[in-house]
């Protein structure tokens, strides 16, 4: 009889270090990463209520966007307003149906 051993979660995923590493998707220089990084940090404390992820995307956003576009989303008010209205609840007709089983 052979046995087989698996691999580690580290030899599959690499080390935790290395899972949490953040991508610089905004293509963001490397002063921008570090000033991203104190920023979010302290974000983090005066809202901590927030998703870290979303003060991360938000800082990301102000920092890569002209201040004309910015100016241009708020005096616009396009972030403003009533929310979608979508349906809720309802039935979902023919998805399931039921049989006696047979005797």
């Amino acid at each position: 009889m052979e046995v087989q051993s698996l691999p580690s979660i580290e030899d599959e995923f690499g080390t935790p270090a290395e899972r949490t590493r953040h991508t610089n998707t905004w293509g963001m220089t490397d002063a921008q990463l570090s000033r991203r990084k104190a920023q979010v940090l302290q974000l983090e404390k005066l809202y901590p209520t927030l998703p870290p992820a979303w003060l991360e995307m938000a800082w990301s956003f102000c920092e890569v966007t002209p201040d004309e576009e910015i100016q241009r989303i708020v005096d616009s008010k396009s972030w403003e307003g009533r929310p979608k209205d979508r349906p809720s609840g309802g039935v979902i007709k023919d998805a399931i149906t039921i049989q006696d089983a047979p005797p």
